[in-house]
């Protein structure tokens, strides 16, 4: 859909984010973006999770194990 006024879009996209037309399911709705738009937010969302549960750690001993760092940090 588009809209003239931004005032608009915005209070359609507030009224149908919340309605059950048609269906018993709540609408899917969300601003128009293109298909690079929408890949570079996702690699972005994707980068930002993975960099918050992964570590590299550097500079070990050859003789350390995984199950040692493990051991370390408690970890399961």
């Amino acid at each position: 859909m588009c809209f003239e006024f931004p005032e608009d879009a915005n209070k359609a996209y507030e009224e149908f984010k919340t309605s059950k037309l048609f269906s018993d399911e709540l609408l899917y709705v969300n601003w128009a973006q293109t298909r690079l738009e929408r890949n570079r937010k996702l690699k972005e969302a994707m980068n930002t999770i993975a960099n918050e549960t992964n570590l590299f750690v550097k500079n070990l001993k050859t003789s350390v194990n995984k199950q040692e760092l493990e051991n370390m940090y408690n970890i399961k």
